[in-house]
């Protein structure tokens, strides 16, 4: 673990994460400690089938890098650790992982998450990720889902902001035509999903 960065849990959900050298505290998903990731595991699996694997990567343009992680690293995704992804990102790779996390994401993800530098890129890490991007980047998605407010087009709609496969309106993502991203998940597909989801929210229990 990095000395400087401190954990001390707070609530059910969240943890109070300090840095030690004088930045400000934050607020932070307490992805260690909870099992919040399992909970939205069905809306994981939807938009891992239009992102990619645990070992995806491309290097700028979707599909640009069939061998995947692997084949820049010679290792497994799963023993190679936070900060060498990062390293990557600076100028080897661009988005990477089951969710494509291009590097402005992956820094947010990591922020407010209690996840280190030397923790590795494993399945349960870039699942803790995920659920960072939908509960605390994209607020609107996260609580449509906890029931928080109603507005289900809203949440479908920041999905698609967050993730290329997702169809935005009339059948095209928000970023169709970029980097060689093109939508392949319906708004019908993913609302089906968080309405789901909503509706199991009150059953299910966040372990402290």
């Amino acid at each position: 673990m990095d000395s400087r960065f401190l954990c001390v849990p707070a609530a059910v959900v969240f943890t109070i994460c300090s840095y030690g050298f004088g930045i400000a505290k934050v607020i932070c998903t307490d992805t260690k400690d909870s099992d919040l990731h399992t909970k939205i595991r069905p809306l994981g699996d939807l938009i891992a089938s239009g992102e990619g694997d645990y070992g995806s990567v491309n290097r700028g343009k979707a599909g640009d890098t069939p061998g995947g992680l692997e084949s820049i690293t010679g290792k497994p995704y799963s023993a190679t650790t936070i900060k060498e992804i990062t390293d990557l990102q600076r100028n080897e790779i661009f988005a990477v992982g089951r969710y494509q996390f291009i590097p402005s994401t992956m820094q947010i993800a990591l922020r407010y998450s209690c996840i280190h530098n030397d923790d590795l890129f494993t399945q349960e890490t870039q699942e803790r990720l995920f659920a960072v991007l939908i509960f605390e980047k994209r607020p609107s998605v996260g609580g449509y889902i906890k029931g928080e407010h109603d507005d289900l087009n809203l949440a479908g709609r920041e999905l698609a902001k967050e993730f290329a496969a997702v169809e935005y309106e009339g059948g095209r993502g928000f970023y169709d035509g970029l980097h060689g991203n093109k939508a392949n998940i319906t708004q019908d597909e993913v609302q089906s999903v968080l309405t789901d989801l909503r509706r199991s929210w009150n059953s299910f229990e966040v372990k402290s």
